[in-house]
């Protein structure tokens, strides 16, 4: 079974961008992140979507804290 989430540096790995420009693109909305506990975790759903080249629904609220 294929996991739903992703950690951050797994998915800029994926996006082809740096750790911190991921975690700066979630903090601008630009990239949808869940905070579970202490940890933030991106949808395998969003990644998909960006690559496809479809739009991404981003939540009014950011996953910063």
């Amino acid at each position: 079974m294929e996991r739903s989430t992703m950690t951050v540096e797994e998915a800029a790995a994926v996006l082809g961008i740096s750790r911190s420009t991921a975690y700066e693109c979630i903090r601008r909305g630009e990239l949808r992140a869940v905070r579970l506990g202490q940890r933030l975790v991106v949808p395998r759903l969003v990644v998909d979507q960006l690559l496809a080249g479809e739009p991404v629904a981003l939540s009014p609220s950011r996953a910063e804290s």
